[in-house]
């Protein structure tokens, strides 16, 4: 099917049964489609996957600063960003990145809020002063402060995430923040990819599926380096888009892959999470609901999977005919 409308059209009228797409949910804007059918679930559940941004942390990159990025996430306007993402539905996140959905998840952690005057106190502190009177803020030594604001280049998502990057931008400005969007990287995946592993970038906006975030961790997209001692690269090259060259994190995040008990697993998603609630070198855009709708009055017996829908094993073992 060509589109998710087309999709539920044939839901609707009985040409289908029940649909899954891999990390793409039913869009929250076309759920009236179906909504008032009887014979119709929409299939709701809670999503492991998020929009997530990545801070550049090369030298001279101003999320360096943990004052910067601190102010930036402390002057976002969540209740929009949540509202963009995933409308009427959407949570704003905590600060450990991984949503409740996921294995291991720590709901102890402080909870993202927006509070303009503090993000300018904490910037203040910090030294980025409008030196020229020209109502925007300087960097700490006197230089111009300049963010570039990067969306993922991805054909299915791109003009979410290039509306996630204007509210970013429009945020910024609110505390004296220059800002723009970095339209190089949007001119194809080559490009995006190359800014991304040369760490050309300020923050990158991007998108974890569920499950990457759920078997193998949204932290992956952050870690610049392969642990020291995989001669073989065995974690793999791909992927590296990330510029924290922190060791603690290189370990705790390929940790995950090579875990070799749950317990193992559990222990390094929770100390993750710790460490991104802490230093906030990276963080959530919203944590969201899922929705794959399927009919019901033809079989019976389906499983709803988190992230998943219906269309999943546990479905194969159960589902009868009426």
């Amino acid at each position: 099917y060509s589109s998710q409308d087309a999709l539920l059209m044939a839901l609707m009228s009985g040409e289908i049964d029940a649909i899954f797409d891999y990390a793409n949910p039913v869009s929250y804007t076309l759920l009236d489609l179906v909504s008032g059918d009887s014979n119709v679930d929409l299939g709701e559940s809670a999503y492991t996957g998020n929009y997530q941004v990545c801070f550049g942390m090369e030298e001279g990159r101003v999320f360096v600063d943990k004052a910067a990025r601190e102010a930036l996430i402390k002057c976002l306007d969540w209740d929009l960003l949540c509202n963009v993402i995933n409308g009427p539905y959407g949570q704003i996140p905590g600060s450990g990145v991984i949503t409740p959905a996921c294995k291991g998840f720590d709901g102890s952690l402080w909870t993202f809020y927006q509070d303009v005057d503090e993000a300018n106190q904490i910037l203040d502190d910090a030294g980025y002063l409008d030196v020229n009177g020209d109502g925007l803020r300087e960097k700490p030594d006197g230089s111009e402060l300049s963010v570039k604001v990067t969306p993922q280049f991805t054909s299915k998502k791109q003009e979410l995430l290039n509306r996630i990057a204007d509210v970013i931008i429009a945020s910024l400005k609110n505390v004296g923040i220059s800002a723009y969007i970095d339209t190089e990287s949007l001119q194809s995946n080559e490009i995006w990819e190359a800014n991304m592993v040369d760490g050309n970038y300020d923050m990158n906006i991007g998108y974890t599926t569920s499950g990457v975030a759920q078997y193998r961790t949204a932290f992956r997209y952050f870690v610049a380096d392969v642990l020291p001692d995989d001669t073989e690269n065995t974690a793999g090259s791909t992927w590296i888009w990330g510029t924290n060259h922190d060791p603690k994190l290189t370990e705790e995040t390929w940790g995950i892959t090579y875990a070799a008990s749950e317990a193992e697993y559990l222990e390094h998603v929770g100390n993750l999470q710790k460490m991104a609630s802490e230093d906030l070198f990276a963080f959530a855009l919203c944590w969201e609901r899922a929705f794959f709708p399927y009919r019901t009055d033809r079989y019976e017996g389906f499983s709803n999977w988190n992230s998943w829908g219906v269309i999943n094993t546990e479905t194969w073992y159960h589902v009868t005919a009426k």
